[in-house]
């Protein structure tokens, strides 16, 4: 802070600023130099924004000139506009009337800000144009008859109220970092001036002694250079203030966050630390609905919206601002898998209710769903329609039931975020002023646009390092400044000019996005003061974006001339710190605990397949339960319509017991049988998931399913003579002191007594899959030696429109269409006769239990495949395993194929 700017503050100057944060900055550096002379209190100085300070001008004018007018909020006017646009004869033309209200609102302001006629003359009116006229003159009519006025005209109608009666008192106005005064705040300061008050423009103070450019290859090396050389000024005995200027900060914000922690904050990484304890802010509010706590504010709120959305009630259900969310932490989480398995994208609370109830007494959320009932009750208590303020007292009254913002301490961040809830509330209780009563439904959806457009930052201590836009920056200075991402394409960026002010107009009075020529003036203005803000400039660009070459700004050209060489190392990464300054032991672990000799294990065939395919699945899935949580999705998957197809089945042979009745049967019996089947099966799923068994779905999908029917019963016919013996047959047996629990899709029994094994597919399959030490199918030769019965066959039914087919082994000729004879497959050399590959296959099940039972947990996936559709990569850790043969590129997951 300079000495005249001191200087001015001491003599009672009020200091005006274009943004709040240019006027926080200046506070905090006056503060500082109080403290530095051995102060410890001081006059505050009158440090405010422009928009603050015509504020309180206006309440103050106000009263001594005794104006009737209620000065309408932002938040007030665009409810105001958005109103008028929605009524408007145009809003058919509309489809996102709260996009097209901020543009007309932003037109609205820039006609006034530069003194533009509202209707001009000779000059061609586009549609667009003649729109905004209109709403113009209905919200012009709006004010008049309710006695407002919105904050754009307040600068007018003071000029001309000053004119006529200038104030007694007199005011002295410093204007500082005003890239542009536009003609309206420029005739009001000149009325000001004339009427006594002393006003003053400060000029850029120019600090600059080194400037240096510099190119990166891309984005990410540009970011992680600044941060480098933030990091080496830090550590060193000049730092000063530093700063960072990104002109598309919103667009970087989460990339310079990540590299900015990696490279300043390796050390403290892997603790919990509050923002405030970073060496770094970045000054660039968020959307309030972006926090967490309030995500979770408007997701009770959002219970409303029957069905419930599952992603909804999933960040219900593990949010941490709950009433007893610590305690049914893990209750929650399993109710949310639960509810996944379920399939449905959404269900009713009703359902919800029930899915709870499926769980173990001592695993249900009873807390949980009782302050779901409670809120359901609550709700319809509430009036259809009830203003702002009373709806805004039913949201509190609504999160109350949750206890929401939860049981827990809040850290700094949460607090500030809740007192801006507060804030939010008061704007929109403000709105009852310009609303009429409105449906809940109505009034939630005003809430949470509030809350999309109220830009909040929770506020920190000072730090050294600050991030920033270009707004209001070039007023700031700093000892350092790095001015990032300078590229053709970003500065001075697209040019944007308002749809709703005729482009001839724009041009004629050089708005700032009106010309190419404005435009450019504009951007090498901010330029010139953005390098005379700091001492030590640095100023670069990436080369490359997404395999596209960028060149520098064309407005770098004269500083690129002068520029010194610049370089700066790029920062080790914090994983490679660990590594490199790690010491390690290394200790094969691939043995999981043996199961003790005469425990019992429990589980499927897909414990034989998955020990078969690689050791560590077996045991993560079935030694320790690991599963992926499931995704619901819109529709059936592959899995569920293939279980549509067993149950279909299942019913059309249990009434048609075997190949005789099948043959019997005329084709319009044999139609109906088909349909009752599918039919009854559709219903009881309906029943599961009516949301998305809905009757539309269930013709398609009935038509699908009769058409696949049809075609394999076709098929069936083909065989030799058989009969049902069971269908989807629970089949519980031990083998190797494994308790086995299955479902046999289906057996069918000979004329000669021997019975055949069959298993539908709906994908493919191949009888070689049985023959190997690690079969990729070992269910089928599983039930083969475990049977019982004699067998004849067992076999894959292939149920593929256009495809269908039986695929297997049998004990003899001609049992199935395509099936060979065992005798007959290239199998013989190695088996003399069914016998002999009944007795393989026992061998093969046997050393897979016992290497389970052993705890063989190695990992070692027996081919590609089986990690490419594996859902434990995270833990098994399988791309991290430099292990070539497998063929993986470690670091990306990929398999050349």
């Amino acid at each position: 802070m300079n000495k005249e700017i001191i200087l001015l503050l001491e003599q009672g100057y009020s200091l005006l600023t274009p943004t709040m944060r240019l006027s926080r900055y200046l506070n905090n550096e006056y503060a500082a130099l109080q403290l530095d002379s051995g102060k410890s209190v001081w006059e505050s100085p009158d440090i405010i924004p422009w928009h603050a300070w015509l504020h309180r001008f206006w309440d103050d004018y106000s009263v001594y000139d005794d104006i009737a007018l209620l000065r309408l909020t932002a938040w007030q006017q665009q409810s105001v506009w958005l109103n008028i646009v929605k009524n408007s004869d145009y809003s058919r033309d509309i489809l996102q009337p709260q996009s097209v209200a901020r543009r007309a609102i932003q037109a609205w302001d820039l006609t006034h800000q530069w003194q533009l006629p509202l209707y001009p003359k000779d000059i061609f009116i586009s549609h667009d144009v003649r729109a905004f006229q209109s709403w113009a003159h209905s919200f012009e009519k709006i004010c008049e008859t309710e006695n407002w006025i919105d904050e754009v005209r307040l600068a007018d109608i003071l000029t001309q109220r000053l004119t006529h009666k200038p104030l007694q008192q007199k005011q002295k106005v410093a204007l500082l970092g005003f890239e542009n005064i536009h003609p309206q705040q420029r005739s009001f300061l000149h009325v000001l001036s004339e009427s006594g008050s002393e006003v003053k423009l400060l000029p850029f103070e120019n600090n600059n002694r080194t400037l240096q450019v510099s190119s990166f290859e891309d984005t990410e090396d540009e970011v992680n250079a600044v941060a480098n050389w933030a990091k080496q000024l830090l550590e060193s005995k000049r730092c000063g203030k530093v700063g960072v200027v990104v002109p598309n900060l919103e667009k970087l914000r989460t990339k310079i966050s990540s590299n900015f922690d990696d490279v300043l904050m390796a050390e403290d990484i892997l603790s919990a630390s509050e923002l405030s304890s970073r060496p770094y802010s970045i000054s660039l509010g968020q959307g309030l609905n972006s926090f967490s706590i309030i995500a979770a504010a408007f997701s009770i709120l959002a219970l409303v919206e029957q069905p419930l959305a599952i992603k909804e009630l999933g960040v219900l259900l593990r949010s941490p601002f709950l009433q007893d969310a610590g305690d049914e932490k893990s209750k929650r989480a399993a109710l949310d898998a639960l509810l996944r398995e379920n399939g449905e994208t959404y269900l009713s609370i009703s359902t919800l209710i029930y899915i709870n109830s499926l769980l173990p007494v001592h695993s249900r959320c009873d807390s949980f769903i009782q302050q779901i009932i409670k809120w359901q009750e609550t709700f319809e208590q509430f009036p259809a329609k009830q203003s702002a303020r009373e709806w805004a007292q039913s949201f509190s009254q609504l999160l109350t039931l949750f206890n929401w913002p939860g049981d827990r301490a809040l850290n700094s961040t949460e607090y500030q975020t809740i007192q801006a809830w507060q804030d939010l509330l008061m704007r929109f209780i403000s709105l009852d002023i310009v609303n009429t009563r409105q449906s809940y439904r109505s009034a939630l959806a005003q809430l949470r646009q509030l809350a999309s457009a109220f830009s909040f930052q929770p506020e920190t201590e000072e730090v050294p390092v600050q991030v920033m836009g270009t707004a209001g920056a070039a007023a700031m200075q700093f000892e350092h400044l790095w001015i990032m991402g300078l590229h053709e394409d970003i500065w001075p960026g697209p040019l944007e000019p308002n749809p709703f002010i005729p482009l001839a107009l724009q041009r004629e009075h050089k708005l700032p996005f009106g010309s190419s020529e404005s435009h450019l003036h504009h951007a090498r203005q901010l330029t010139d003061n953005l390098i005379k803000s700091a001492t030590e400039i640095v100023v670069s660009y990436p080369q490359n974006e997404k395999e596209r070459q960028l060149r520098p700004s064309p407005l770098l050209k004269e500083y690129i001339e002068k520029s010194t060489d610049f370089q700066v190392g790029r920062a080790i990464s914090f994983q490679k710190i660990i590594f490199e300054s790690a010491s390690f032991d290394y200790e094969l672990d691939d043995v999981a605990p043996e199961i003790e000799t005469g425990q019992r294990v429990r589980g499927g065939t897909g414990l034989f397949k998955d020990q078969a395919a690689c050791a560590f699945r077996a045991f993560a899935r079935h030694r320790i339960r690991a599963r992926t949580l499931k995704n619901a999705d819109i529709g059936l998957d592959a899995m569920e319509r293939g279980s549509l197809l067993h149950d279909v089945m299942q019913q059309f042979w249990t009434k048609v017991s075997g190949h005789s009745a099948l043959m019997n049967l005329s084709e319009a019996e044999a139609k109906l049988s088909i349909e009752e089947s599918i039919d009854a099966v559709l219903t009881a799923s309906h029943k599961q998931r009516p949301l998305t068994l809905t009757d539309r779905f269930m013709s398609i999908e009935k038509r699908r399913l009769i058409a696949l029917v049809e075609e394999w019963l076709e098929l069936e016919k083909k065989r030799q003579s058989f009969e049902v013996k069971a269908c989807e047959l629970k089949h519980n047996f031990e083998f190797a002191n494994i308790e086995l629990h299955t479902r046999i899709d289906r057996i069918d029994k000979l004329e000669d007594g021997r019975e055949i094994i069959i298993d539908y597919k709906t994908g493919k399959a191949s009888a070689n899959d049985w023959f190997d030490d690690r079969p990729n199918e070992p269910q089928l030769p599983l039930y083969a030696i475990t049977s019982k019965a004699e067998l004849a066959a067992i076999v894959f039914a292939i149920v593929k429109r256009g495809e269908s087919s039986f695929v297997g082994l049998a004990d003899g000729d001609n049992l199935f269409p395509a099936v060979k004879n065992i005798m007959q497959t290239k199998h013989v050399d190695n088996f003399e006769n069914w016998q002999g590959v009944l007795k393989k296959w026992e061998k093969v099940m046997t050393q897979l239990a016992d290497d389970f039972r052993r705890g063989k947990a190695d990992v070692e996936p027996k081919n590609v495949n089986t990690c490419r559709y594996c859902d434990l990569h995270a833990f098994c850790r399988i791309y991290e395993k430099a292990d070539s043969e497998l063929g993986f590129d470690s670091m990306s997951g990929h398999h050349d194929d």
